[in-house]
Parts: structure tokens; sequence; C-alpha cells
């Protein structure tokens, strides 16, 4: 036991307060300042002024600025085209078909005097075409790998894909016609 005299439970405990004697503490408390007593004004704080950050001016109180230069806010960031690239890619191989769909009637009408002149206009809007939605394709799985905008190279993946597979049937009707 010790020979300190102990607090009873209705006492309050008191602070510990230095015997005559005894060295002082570095800190001592200071009970008389409010508890939120106004800070001196740091350097490079300029209350009055408003700054962008990165500024010298616009330092807040207490808080380190960033070693690194912040980049404007109207600059779009450079990454994420890569899905938008596949996406317009792969829908200009759509377009092609749907225009070509739809100029058959007068290219079927128009080839009477040149048989070869439908096949042929046929076969090289199939092949680029198809290297369109090949390369919207790869873009677009490309997109989705990278995390760059994954749902337009979603799309992208599905418009060349359907854009193949519709392509290369028509091959291979054609193909199987013209062999039967």
């Amino acid at each position: 036991m010790s020979d300190s005299p102990q607090p009873s439970a209705s006492q309050p405990e008191q602070p510990h307060q230095p015997q005559p004697g005894q060295p002082q503490p570095e800190h001592p408390q200071h009970p008389e300042l409010p508890p939120y007593a106004p800070q001196p004004p740091q350097p490079g704080y300029a209350p009055s002024g408003y700054g962008q950050p990165g500024d010298p001016q616009y330092a807040q109180p207490g808080y380190a600025q960033p070693a690194y230069s912040q980049p404007g806010y109207g600059a779009a960031p450079a990454g994420g085209t890569l899905g938008r690239t596949a996406l317009i890619i792969a829908a200009v191989a759509l377009a092609t078909g749907v225009i070509f769909s739809l100029l058959t009637p007068a290219l079927i009408s128009g080839a009477y005097t040149n048989p070869w002149l439908f096949q042929t206009i046929s076969s090289v809007r199939a092949i680029v075409g198809m290297l369109l939605a090949a390369a919207g394709l790869i873009l677009g799985i490309l997109a989705v790998r990278r995390r760059s905008q994954p749902v337009l190279g979603g799309i992208a993946i599905g418009i060349g894909a359907a854009e193949i597979l519709g392509t290369l049937a028509a091959f291979l009707s054609s193909f199987l016609y013209a062999v039967l």
C-alpha cells in the first residue's frame, strides 16, 4: 500500500500540482486560456484572398500544400477515348451495311448491263465492313479489358461481332449458292 492518502469517491480528483522545490514541467497547462484560442497566422495564409489550389496565397492553416502541380478544371482526361473510338468504328461498319442494304435495289436494277458490277460493289462493301467491324471488335475488347469506358467498349463488341457474323453468313450463303 502507499503512504499517500487516497481520494474518496465523494471528493473530485484534483490535478497534479507540483510541490515547491520540484522542477516545473516544460509545457505547463494554461487554464486561463479559452479552449479555442485564436491561432497565430500561418506563413503563406491570406484570409482575404481567394486563390486557386496550388497558389501560395491559398494555403490552408495546418495543411501542407501538394508538391505536384494540379491540372486545370477545363482539361478533360486523356484516357478513356478507346471505348468511344471502338464504338464509332463499329457504328461506321454498321452504317455501311445499312446504306448498302438500302441501295441494293438501285444497284441490282442498274446491273442489267454488267452483272459483275453488283457483285464487285457487294464484295468491296463486305470486305470494308468486315475490316471496320473487326477493328471495332478488337478496340472494344481492349477498352473493356483496360476499364476505359467499358460500356461503350461492350456496345462496340456487340456491334462488331454481329457485323462480322452477318458478313460471314452472307459469304457462306453466296458460296453455297454458287457451288450448288
